[in-house]
């Protein structure tokens, strides 16, 4: 309040959880309710805008969040079945409502239908009296899992046959959406015009990546035998490292990317250098890696995995079925960034 700060946002997805309903006695003493003002809505001159996203609420999480002290509660409205509750139970009208209408962590666009039908039903809540008419629309939650922009991967919009990048989008296309489901909100018969490039995109692409039906086959006949192995552990475990003393040593992951690594990579990439050159470099390295750990008395030996780009993308390359960026970065844990592969077959 003292720097002039009108609104703060606290992130709670936990209460989606399994856990959520064992949390419920200690919402009053953070956000107020049952006569109590809460430690983060004591002073009235600072809203607080809870937001719970990943899945639906649970009543007695609802019921809770509805009766504190909170300006606003935004809640995820493309997993999960929050809508219902709004249906059953309404929504506080002293509050704003914070509709996740969008995804925030997928790199797809909405689909039409799923969307035109929720907006749907928000309306004929609103009209009905079930939510007031402050709501504000949002994405599910951050955009910080998606990259930036898909006007950056000019491979993949360049790549027609596969009909992807028109159905993709990361977290600037997003902003994008949220604009038309504001619109459409307020003008839902013009929800069907306004969505009628995104439906076509969508049948252009299913048209272009019709479902593998071989696959599907595979898939539909996992049985709980399949994800078993044949053996307990206490009959595998004498057969492993028979050879080795009570307490071998080993690495884990892989070694470092060093600069030199990187250069020759980035050598490969460009052209600069043959993929036999290539190869022969990256299997000095795994000799040098190998020779170290026998010079340290490593009782089991990794190559190193110098050859890795990162920790999916060099194994989907190898793999039918997968897309890959150029500029998709996102967070993975921490500082460091990765490039996931999008499955798109």
């Amino acid at each position: 309040v003292k720097l002039g700060v009108a609104e703060v946002q606290v992130h709670e997805p936990i209460l989606v959880t399994s856990k959520g309903p064992g949390m419920v006695e200690m919402i009053p003493a953070l956000y107020g309710g049952d006569g109590t003002r809460g430690a983060l809505t004591a002073d009235d001159r600072l809203a607080v805008n809870l937001v719970m996203y990943f899945d639906g609420l649970d009543e007695s999480v609802y019921r809770a969040v509805s009766g504190s002290n909170v300006a606003s509660v935004s809640m995820d409205f493309t997993r999960g079945d929050n809508i219902a509750m709004l249906e059953t139970l309404g929504f506080p009208t002293d509050k704003r409502l914070g509709l996740g209408a969008i995804d925030g962590r997928s790199i797809w666009k909405f689909h039409p239908d799923d969307l035109v039908q929720l907006l749907k039903r928000v309306r004929e809540c609103i009209s009905s009296g079930k939510i007031p008419s402050k709501i504000s629309v949002q994405p599910s939650c951050s955009l910080q899992h998606l990259p930036y922009t898909v006007e950056a991967e000019v491979n993949l919009k360049e790549n027609k046959e596969l009909g992807l990048a028109p159905v993709l989008s990361f977290a600037y296309e997003k902003l994008g959406e949220l604009s038309a489901v504001r619109e459409s909100l307020t003008k839902l018969e013009s929800a069907s015009d306004a969505f009628g490039e995104v439906r076509l995109s969508w049948e252009d692409f299913y048209r272009l990546n019709p479902k593998k039906q071989t696959v599907w086959d595979r898939i539909t006949s996992i049985t709980e035998s399949d994800l078993s192995r044949p053996e307990q552990f206490a009959e595998r475990r004498p057969k492993q490292m028979t050879d080795c003393h009570i307490l071998p040593t080993t690495t884990i992951g892989s070694f470092p990317q060093t600069d030199e690594i990187r250069r020759l990579r980035r050598r490969f990439v460009n052209g600069t250098i043959s993929k036999s050159d290539y190869e022969t470099e990256i299997d000095k390295q795994i000799a040098y890696n190998i020779g170290v750990q026998e010079a340290l008395g490593i009782d089991i030996l990794v190559h190193g995995e110098p050859e890795r780009t990162d920790m999916v993308e060099y194994f989907a390359q190898k793999l039918d079925g997968f897309a890959f960026t150029q500029n998709g970065w996102v967070q993975s844990y921490g500082s460091p960034g990765v490039r996931p592969p999008i499955i798109f077959t």
